[in-house]
């Protein structure tokens, strides 16, 4: 379960050497613990459709996502999936991609399970991070959509 972990400072920096991403950010420890509470209510909300999310998660390490929305699956479970709009290529785009899958990695620990990506013919960059807990699957991923000069950063829980 993920419910009962602790995040300490001194794990979070041995994650992230010398706290380059953290401080690009402004990501203090309370704010890895703000980020850790948003994931946490969202893996909740997924058994339940996301029905109790109210508002958008607000992570401050990289600001408020553009667009959040609940999404139905073929498999008729939902999927709630935010975004982040940068620059086509921004330094900002991968340090907050980085920076949202560091609290994934802190924030669900041990209890996650990553997931291989499946190879993709794609003309732009394109990464993905997912993982897997009891309830839930969490991604990450970055996409550079040069036909739109944009970098996109995309966060998805399904249930």
């Amino acid at each position: 379960m993920i419910y009962g972990f602790k995040l300490s400072a001194s794990r979070l920096m041995r994650a992230v050497p010398t706290g380059a991403v953290l401080i690009a950010f402004g990501l203090a420890p309370a704010s890895a613990s703000e980020a850790c509470s948003e994931i946490r209510k969202l893996v909740q909300a997924a058994p339940a459709g996301f029905s109790s999310v109210d508002q958008p998660p607000t992570f401050h390490d990289v600001g408020k996502p553009e667009n959040c929305s609940i999404s139905k699956e073929l498999s008729g479970s939902s999927a709630y999936i935010c975004f982040w709009e940068f620059d086509y290529r921004s330094p900002a785009a991968t340090q907050g991609f980085e920076t949202l899958n560091q609290s994934l990695i802190q924030c669900l620990g041990s209890d996650a399970q990553v997931k291989s990506d499946q190879p993709v013919n794609h003309p732009d960059f394109y990464d993905l991070k997912t993982y897997a807990t009891d309830t839930a699957t969490l991604s990450i991923s970055i996409k550079d959509k040069a036909a739109l000069e944009k970098t996109f950063v995309f966060l998805r829980v399904g249930g």
